[in-house]
């Protein structure tokens, strides 16, 4: 008797949660900017709290289109003119304040409005991502790391300090023996033999580059190959630099390096952008207990890019419903994944289930 009435008010609960087809989306930190400090000059100015407070509206502004867009998109986003940084915002916090006779000083945290900035971006044909990626694991490798000792040195300490350059770009870099490096080939490495019994090999999203440095004249040439491997899409990436040489200077590697991660982040933007487009994906999820179902609810209500979902069937085993998503079904599984949620694809549906990390 127990057992019937508990499974009857798990499915009584479960009806009233899910009759809601629509909900409102809960915005994530992305859209809040902590810190933004203003100073003004006060001798020759009036009015200094708000013009402190339009000049961070704009600098906030500024900081979250680096956060979200495209390097390229960003470049564009510096040439608009006219921004009505106002209209994006949708509180301002003050944290801190000092005048003088001479200065003026604030600290203010600005939560932007999810919905125009998304709105703003798409006016202006902006490529944007509201995904910050899981762990990514980054293995760079100089291949001949013995004959640079001091060039490879400066390789692996300035990957291994590109950690957050990035918002949405969480690369892990991986450190590897002097021993394997030695036995690897462009061939081995690319085709991951080198991992094979590391957990990573299994990773969905993993980044590989490969520099193959000559010295020409008084000059050290890099050629590089980058693999990204995102949502088990694979693409390669050729880049070719000649620098000047000098055997305990390899400041050059910093702007090497931060054009390579560049790649690998506008690639992540371009597979989790927002698109314009609203598109319907069928999903089923089986469950053993309700506690299932709250989490998985939970997780969908917290992804920007899922505008809502409906449940047309439900059982006390499964439940069949759409997820109105904008994106494309490669795009769905990526975010999902991100979020902790695997979906499996069976013809026109996707079988989503909570991933047991």
């Amino acid at each position: 008797m127990n057992i019937k009435l508990n499974t009857y008010l798990k499915l009584t609960c479960l009806l009233i949660v899910c009759c809601v087809n629509s909900f409102s989306i809960k915005a994530e930190n992305i859209f809040q900017i902590q810190d933004i400090e203003i100073n003004i000059d006060t001798i020759n100015s009036n009015n200094v709290r708000n013009i402190a407070i339009q000049n961070a509206e704009r600098k906030g502004i500024e900081i979250l289109a680096k956060k979200l867009l495209t390097t390229r998109d960003y470049n564009k986003f510096e040439q608009i003119n006219e921004i009505d940084a106002k209209y994006l915002v949708e509180g301002i916090e003050f944290v801190n304040e000092i005048i003088t006779s001479e200065t003026y000083k604030a600290i203010f945290n600005i939560r932007y409005n999810s919905l125009r900035i998304r709105e703003f971006f798409q006016a202006h044909n902006l490529v944007f991502t509201e995904t910050k990626s899981n762990d990514i694991p980054l293995y760079a490798i100089f291949s001949n790391h013995e004959e640079f000792f001091n060039v490879d040195k400066a390789w692996r300490t300035m990957w291994g300090q590109r950690i957050g350059k990035h918002y949405a770009l969480n690369m892990n870099y991986q450190e590897m023996t002097r021993e394997k490096k030695n036995k690897l080939s462009l061939p081995s490495f690319l085709s991951l033999d080198f991992i094979r019994e590391n957990d990573d090999f299994n990773s969905n999203n993993m980044v590989l580059i490969w520099c193959d440095p000559k010295i020409k004249g008084k000059r050290i040439e890099l050629n590089i190959i980058s693999k990204i491997i995102i949502n088990n899409s694979t693409t390669i990436i050729s880049n070719n630099f000649l620098e000047e040489f000098s055997i305990n200077n390899a400041e050059y590697l910093e702007k090497i390096i931060s054009t390579l991660e560049d790649n690998v982040y506008n690639h992540w933007v371009n597979s989790t952008s927002h698109s314009v487009d609203l598109q319907v994906h069928k999903f089923r999820f089986n469950f053993s207990s309700f506690n299932e179902w709250l989490a998985i609810k939970a997780i969908l209500e917290r992804i920007n890019s899922i505008s809502y979902y409906e449940i047309f069937e439900i059982s006390n085993k499964k439940i069949e419903g759409n997820l109105y998503f904008h994106g494309n079904i490669e795009k769905l599984r990526l975010i999902l994944n991100e979020n902790n949620i695997y979906a499996s694809d069976l013809g026109t549906i996707q079988i989503i289930q909570l991933k047991n990390d």
